[in-house]
């Protein structure tokens, strides 16, 4: 019979084993693992480090590491995230991992776990539920299929649910009545649309910064961050987005829209930037097939001006003859329906609650 050991304590020798067991459960292009913000979290030297706290827990199976978690408690709240959860099928050890959890959570007066949630919001969150076997695209929550069941065997519920819409490439004559209306409305009021200035990113994401948090302040697992910490996690963007492919929306020199767009690149993004890694990254921003669109909002004074940013992204896809991704859109979001008649696929995505007694 094997037998099973569990790693409390936050040393070494959990560490390593914490890190090392993604490896074993993907293959190369598939593993979703970002190594280094990993270990800056284990290590507390990630830039979201000082908001909360971290408790990690790996299950050892004869001396092997199978299945892991990481608890994420913030300052007075009365709700964990559970998170960073990797596992081989194997219902005796994430029992054995889920009462160790669950037993810390307890005694920190902890009343809840949500997850999955990456220690924040701004780092990773939600189970991919359907619709395995492809390779993840950039940014995807990414899983094997039988997470989701060992999910509710531990007593989890689903709380949110998310979609991921695909779209096929724009066809030369595509023509959206509805969208034109909205574009003809905007420019009569004056909305000027524009593309991201490389020259002017740090000033721009300034802007996005106040409009983006206070659109997403709703969002389950939404924490607030300072704009110092908010520049530093957006800091890769300069190097990975097409500029044309990133939209904003001006009033009279205010931001009041945003939809920010990224050419897929796969799990690319999650290595070391070795030199070959950037000039991998600058072809394919150049020469992508296919994008993610994973940030819009616009201020609620400008309704109708989601569709107007839509459209704008649109046509620089019919440009690119690019196919696309809405990624991770909640399932109560207006955001889901744009451009249905475009739809060729959807993925879906949960998050999980489960209360502590």
């Amino acid at each position: 019979m094997p037998e099973y050991s569990i790693l409390l304590d936050n040393d070494r020798e959990l560490q390593k084993a914490f890190l090392s067991l993604p490896s074993r459960l993907y293959t190369r292009k598939t593993n979703p693992q970002d190594k280094k913000c990993e270990q800056e979290i284990l290590r507390g030297k990630h830039v979201l480090s000082g908001d909360f706290s971290v408790l990690p827990f790996v299950v050892l199976k004869s001396g092997r590491p199978v299945s892991r978690a990481l608890l994420t408690v913030y300052p007075g709240d009365r709700e964990g995230y559970f998170g960073f959860f990797e596992s081989e099928n194997d219902k005796e050890a994430v029992k054995l991992l889920m009462e160790a959890v669950k037993k810390k959570a307890k005694s920190l007066g902890l009343s809840s776990l949500v997850g999955p949630v990456n220690a924040s919001f701004w780092i990773g969150y939600r189970l991919k539920t359907d619709h395995f076997g492809e390779e993840p695209y950039t940014g995807e929550p990414y899983n094997p299929e039988y997470y989701p069941a060992l999910f509710t065997a531990c007593g989890f519920t689903a709380s949110d649910r998310y979609y991921s819409n695909h779209f096929r490439q724009i066809p030369e004559d595509y023509y959206n009545k509805r969208m034109e209306k909205r574009r003809a409305q905007f420019a009569e009021r004056g909305i000027v649309l524009q593309n991201l200035d490389p020259e002017k990113y740090d000033e721009t994401m300034h802007e996005v910064y106040f409009l983006l948090t206070a659109l997403y302040a709703d969002f389950p697992a939404f924490k607030m961050i300072s704009e110092e910490k908010f520049m530093k996690l957006f800091a890769s963007y300069r190097l990975i987005v097409n500029p044309d492919m990133v939209k904003f929306a001006y009033d009279q020199g205010k931001m009041v829209g945003f939809f920010i767009c990224v050419p897929d690149y796969g799990n690319a993004l999650y290595g070391p930037l070795s030199p070959r890694l950037i000039r991998t990254l600058l072809w394919r921003r150049k020469h992508a097939k296919r994008y993610v669109l994973p940030y819009l909002g616009a201020d609620p004074a400008y309704l109708g001006l989601g569709p107007v940013l839509t459209d704008a992204v649109i046509r620089e896809l019919q440009k690119n003859r690019a196919l696309s991704i809405g990624a991770l859109i909640h399932e109560h979001k207006v955001t889901g329906n744009y451009a249905r008649d475009l739809l060729i696929g959807m993925d879906e995505y949960t998050l999980y609650r489960l209360e502590l007694r």
